[in-house]
């Protein structure tokens, strides 16, 4: 079953309230199947504590969706801030000054 695209972008939003830090550029969420995916671009300085906020907004998101889905979080590390982003699925969050691109 395939969740509502609204559904899913306002469960990361909302998941993403609280968390975001500076080093957080961007989010993106995309739906396959029974898994959901969860792209963070982020500052190669992201601390623990930064990356374990995130996790969180990760854990929310799923614990919206029915048991038999699967979460898989990237972490983007963005070394160029003036490279455009790739697009992974539908953005959720993205930072003021960043261009993006979509992901071929």
């Amino acid at each position: 079953m395939k969740l509502a695209p609204a559904d899913l972008r306002l469960s990361a939003q909302r998941a993403l309230v609280g968390q975001v830090s500076p080093k957080l550029f961007g989010a993106c969420v995309e739906q396959r199947d029974k898994r959901i995916k969860l792209t963070f671009y982020v500052a190669p300085d992201l601390t623990q504590d930064e990356r374990g906020d995130l996790t969180t907004a990760g854990a929310m998101v799923i614990g919206d969706h029915a048991d038999d889905y699967t979460l898989h979080e990237d972490f983007a590390v963005v070394a160029d801030m003036k490279e455009p982003l790739r697009t992974k699925g539908t953005w959720v969050l993205l930072q003021r000054g960043f261009l993006t691109v979509e992901d071929r």
